[in-house]
């Protein structure tokens, strides 16, 4: 069922409501993720395995089998918030292309049929605009966010409320707020992942590109605070008009 606006936080902002009640219906996933991730590598040590490989290589994270809890909790954490952003783009998505695909699965289906639905809307978003092959690439986050039978009706809420946004009227940085809301702070600072405030952001994009010219290069982004915020100065900057200095004419004797 499509939420209601009934069924939203009142009286905050609408990206602000927008997140509060997002973060509040990840909470199902990421517990069921958790929770299959820890009970499947217990049981099968080649998933362990392809679990440690891709925490170390791909995620560069260092792993102690000491601390195999709070490493589950993290991946289960890791693999919501990477697959909700690409459902988000999708959504955002359809609004330049309205042919594509609804997000949603159906009732009761298994963790199996979810992930071959999703993959090919991903496919779809792929083949459509011709473009984002990294934002919709099916890989071992989104495997993990899928994994769990008990993941998907979450996952199904998490669809509905997207639906129930235009996320056209959600702020630029909703991306890094859900971050900086979805991970803990003290875990955050432990393995050194930091979100700038767009109020910071401009300020340091005053100093390094004043009048809107020049190159930026962010290659730490992750809610893309600077290249968006740097995108819109020197967008606000080209709608100026020039000033023309003309030459002062000769004073008469």
């Amino acid at each position: 069922p499509t939420r209601r606006s009934s069924d939203l936080p009142s009286g905050l902002p609408t990206d602000e409501a927008f997140i509060s009640s997002l973060r509040a219906l990840l909470g199902v996933p990421v517990a069921a993720i958790r929770e299959d991730l820890d009970r499947t590598r217990r049981s099968d040590a080649l998933f362990e395995q392809a679990l440690v490989t891709w925490m170390v290589e791909e995620q560069g994270w260092t792993h102690a089998p000491a601390q195999w809890d709070a490493e589950v909790r993290r991946t289960a954490l890791i693999s919501a918030y990477v697959f909700v952003t690409r459902l988000m783009f999708y959504q955002a998505l359809r609004q330049a292309h309205p042919t594509l695909s609804p997000l949603g699965v159906a009732p009761g289906v298994t963790a199996p049929v979810a992930r071959a639905t999703l993959e090919a809307y991903f496919s779809e978003a792929r083949r459509l605009s011709g473009d984002y092959e990294t934002v919709f690439a099916w890989d071992r986050a989104s495997e993990y966010a899928l994994h769990a039978d008990a993941a998907i009706p979450g996952w199904r809420r998490v669809m509905d409320h997207l639906s129930a946004f235009d996320l056209a009227n959600v702020g630029y940085d909703v991306t890094g707020r859900l971050f900086e809301r979805l991970i803990d702070p003290h875990e955050r600072y432990r393995w050194g992942q930091h979100y700038t405030h767009p109020d910071v952001v401009d300020l340091m994009l005053s100093l390094a590109i004043p009048d809107g010219s020049g190159k930026v290069l962010d290659p730490a982004t992750g809610g893309g605070t600077f290249l968006v915020r740097a995108y819109e100065r020197k967008r606000q900057h080209a709608r100026r008009p020039r000033l023309r200095y003309l030459p002062r004419p000769p004073s008469r004797a």
